[in-house]
C-alpha cells in the first residue's frame, strides 16, 4: 500500500467499533430514560450513526451528496428572503403613497390656513 492511501480497517476491527458505539448509545438511552423519568419530555435532535466509508469514491460521493443538500437548503432560504424583502418593499411603496396623499392634504389645508392669515393680516394694516 502506498503512503498516502489512508488504511481501510479490517471487518472486525469495523464490528468491534460498531459494537462499542452501540454500547454507548445504550449506555446513553439508558440515562436519557431515567432523565426523561425526572423531568419533562424535551425534544432532541436525531443524530445518525455515520455509515463507514470503504474507498476515496464514497467519501467524496457522501461529501458530495452533503455539500449540494447544503447548497440546495441555503438557495431556498435565500429565496424566501427574497420574496420577504421583496413583499416588504411592496409594503413600503404603498404605505408611502398612502402618506403621500395625506400629506398633500396637511399642506391643502395648511396653505388655505395661512391664505387668511395673510388676508386678515393685510386688512389689518391697511386700517
Amino acid at each position: 500500500m502506498s503512503e498516502d492511501a489512508p488504511e481501510i480497517p479490517s471487518e472486525e476491527a469495523a464490528a468491534e467499533a460498531i459494537e462499542t458505539v452501540d454500547a454507548a448509545q445504550d449506555h446513553a438511552n439508558q440515562d436519557e430514560t431515567n432523565q426523561d423519568e425526572r423531568k419533562e419530555e424535551t425534544p432532541m435532535l436525531d443524530v445518525h450513526m455515520p455509515h463507514p466509508t470503504h474507498t476515496w469514491k464514497d467519501f467524496w460521493i457522501h461529501l458530495g451528496t452533503i455539500s449540494v443538500g447544503l447548497l440546495i437548503a441555503i438557495g431556498l432560504e435565500q429565496g424566501v428572503e427574497k420574496l420577504h424583502h421583496l413583499e416588504q418593499g411592496h409594503q413600503l411603496s404603498e404605505d408611502l403613497q398612502k402618506e403621500a396623499l395625506l400629506n398633500r392634504g396637511r399642506i391643502a389645508y395648511d396653505e388655505g390656513v395661512l391664505d387668511k392669515e395673510m388676508a386678515w393680516l393685510l386688512r389689518c394694516g391697511a386700517m
